[in-house]
């Protein structure tokens, strides 16, 4: 394992953020949130104008083999919602999120899950959001700290059909500009060697 630590801002620089629009969290709830259009998604919609153009009618079941394709290539068509602690996600998805990713068994257990949370200094998730527009937990990021001088990054933690795709960092520099925000201006986290790459990109050194 080793540290890395993200430096500290000058007084006169802004946090490390990542800009962020308001959108109404699906079927109740706000949340801010930036919505990521799929591949597929943007594939439906350039082959369906070009379905509708061609001979200036669209043919008969053209539109559901083009999604079929986008989805086969792509995966389904969804949008990911980060939260900003105002969205908590189901205890039971975090304990299955967690448990997948950590060997250890105790993260299966929702009791310890539960205190480990609540110990927390700041939390985020991420959301998947599909044409039912349920909201499933795809990702979630969490620190501890001492709320004045230094922060640790515990746990970035995305759901491997999602990973590649830019959520854990977008998790990670939304929590460390949370965190920030909050006091601490020492973010720390060991690192292992295969998550080096990761956190260097991310900005920890």
């Amino acid at each position: 394992m080793v540290l890395a630590t993200l430096p500290a801002l000058p007084a006169t620089a802004r946090p490390l953020c990542c800009r962020s629009t308001a959108r109404a969290w699906p079927r109740g709830g706000a949340a801010r949130a930036t919505a990521c259009t799929p591949p597929a998604a943007f594939l439906q919609r350039l082959t369906g104008e070009a379905v509708r153009q061609h001979n200036g009618k669209q043919t008969p079941g053209r539109h559901a083999d083009v999604h079929a394709l986008g989805a086969a290539l792509f995966g389904p068509s969804e949008e990911i919602f980060y939260s900003d602690g105002a969205q908590s996600a189901a205890l039971e998805d975090v304990v299955t999120l967690w448990s997948a990713a950590r060997s250890d068994s105790v993260y299966a257990e929702p009791d310890k899950v539960k205190r480990a949370l609540a110990n927390s200094f700041t939390v985020r998730y991420a959301f998947a959001v599909g044409r039912d527009e349920t909201p499933k937990l795809v990702g979630f990021a969490r620190t501890v700290s001492d709320g004045l001088f230094a922060a640790q990054v515990l746990d970035v933690i995305v759901a491997p059909a999602y990973q590649q795709r830019g959520i854990g960092r977008r998790l990670l520099r939304d929590l460390c500009a949370e965190t920030r925000h909050l006091g601490p201006t020492s973010i720390a986290s060991f690192v292992a060697p295969g998550n080096r790459l990761f956190f260097f990109r991310c900005g920890f050194r």
